[in-house]
């Protein structure tokens, strides 16, 4: 098969459509750019204007400007839902401590908490964002019938930062859990945060972000009854129904407070797609379960269910071969494929700039970490030694339906996460009380 097909638009420009990012890739050379188009861009080569493109469209029998503004155009805008640490999950965490007689510096949500309830659990499912509960649940089932508010999760939307903010209480920028691998300057090395290992060659470091950025949950300094409940991760079949059974069994024996954490529905959206037909029977079977579990749950308790980020349906962009931009980076990017972070050799920065903003700006916004610093929490807080080195000089947040593959992975998201559009900063407060 060939890697493009040309067609002659006039006596001075082609269009080349690839087959594939990596055939643009490698095309590309280090021919002049002259300006962008969607997910196209305009070179200089030899004697013709040449626009490269792998994004498909009906180009035959058009103008330059019909072609230029079919790229552009046919991107899918979404609407950017920034964080706001006043209307976050974190405000969840205030009004519980609130419920037991503790103050926090994140105001309550009004009227979450109708009287003080004796027992309390934090149901959060993965994932499960509002467009996620529109798009596979009955709006007169039993999560959307119960909807009680909805919040932005902290940023990025991705689980390492915002599961570690819920359990601490604290944003990103405190407790450093900014996505989910970072730079480790004292290993020079990548580090997933929750298993250890070198994001870019799977070896084991010995080391993980619990060890070099631990935390506690937000409830040790509460004098009350409390615990974590947690799947086995050495384990391929946890249950919900498990982790609600053992939840049971810890308010029988008079736990006030409990935190309960389940991996669905984000591993199957992010294999199947965010409205899968998978993924509709993974989340009717969630409610079913929710469903029991609140009929047995003792009296005197409130259950608030939410999750820590949504998702949206995806497609892949194989960054990690554009070996024109990485030649300006001092290091491998990191941190997460939809908030991704860049740190720019000296005296690049124009030019990484420059070319980011070609190849990816109508797909990605591209910040300095300076413009950036508080998506990850407030500027004013202690912030995490480590932060610097995490985000770098320049972050780059999705705000379309692509995702970067910057480190040579064969695994496709379906579905994904960590951006700034609603679908994945919106979340749900459900709340059932007894």
């Amino acid at each position: 098969m060939d890697k493009y097909i040309s067609y002659q638009i006039d006596d001075k420009t082609k269009y080349i459509q690839f087959n594939n990012d990596i055939d643009f890739y490698e095309y590309l050379g280090d021919f002049p750019i002259i300006n962008h188009y969607g997910l196209a861009i305009e070179i200089i080569k030899g004697k013709y204007n040449e626009i490269l493109s792998y994004q498909k469209i009906d180009y035959e029998n058009k103008s330059l400007l019909e072609i230029k503004e079919l790229l552009i155009n046919d991107i899918k805008k979404h609407q950017i839902l920034f964080p706001d640490y006043n209307n976050s999950s974190l405000n969840i965490i205030s009004s519980i401590r609130n419920n037991f007689g503790y103050s926090s510096k994140y105001p309550i949500i009004p009227n979450l908490f109708n009287k003080k309830y004796k027992h309390v659990a934090l149901l959060l499912l993965d994932g499960m964002g509002i467009n996620v509960l529109n798009d596979n649940l009955s709006i007169n089932g039993l999560f959307n019938k119960n909807l009680f508010t909805k919040l932005n999760c902290v940023f990025p939307s991705t689980t390492a930062a915002s599961t570690t903010s819920i359990i601490s209480g604290l944003t990103p920028l405190e407790s450093g859990w900014t996505g989910w691998e970072n730079y480790i300057k004292e290993f020079n090395r990548n580090i997933v945060l929750f298993s250890g290992e070198n994001y870019y060659t799977k070896e084991k470091t010995g080391v993980s972000g619990y060890d070099l950025m631990p935390y506690s949950p937000f409830f040790n300094d509460m004098n009350i009854s409390s615990r974590l409940i947690l799947p086995d991760y050495n384990k391929d079949n946890n249950s919900l129904n498990d982790l609600l059974k053992r939840s049971l069994e810890g308010f029988n024996n008079n736990d006030s407070l409990q935190y309960i954490y389940f991996t669905e529905p984000d591993t199957t959206m992010h294999i199947n797609g965010e409205d899968s037909n998978l993924t509709k029977e993974v989340l009717n079977k969630i409610e079913k379960d929710v469903s029991w579990y609140y009929n047995n749950l003792k009296e005197d308790t409130i259950l608030i269910i939410t999750a820590d980020h949504g998702h949206i349906n995806t497609n892949m962009l194989n960054m990690y071969k554009n070996k024109r931009l990485f030649d300006l980076l001092e290091r491998n990017p990191s941190n997460d494929s939809r908030c991704l972070t860049f740190k720019v050799k000296n005296n690049k920065d124009k030019e990484f700039i420059e070319l980011f903003n070609h190849f990816y700006s109508e797909i990605y916004d591209l910040y300095s970490k300076d413009e950036a610093i508080n998506f990850f929490g407030d500027i004013n807080e202690d912030i995490n030694p480590r932060i610097n080195d995490f985000l770098a000089d320049y972050i780059a947040i999705a705000k379309s339906n692509y995702y970067f593959n910057y480190s040579n992975s064969n695994h496709i998201f379906k579905s994904h996460h960590a951006g700034y559009t609603k679908e994945e900063m919106e979340v749900p407060v459900i709340v059932l009380r007894k």
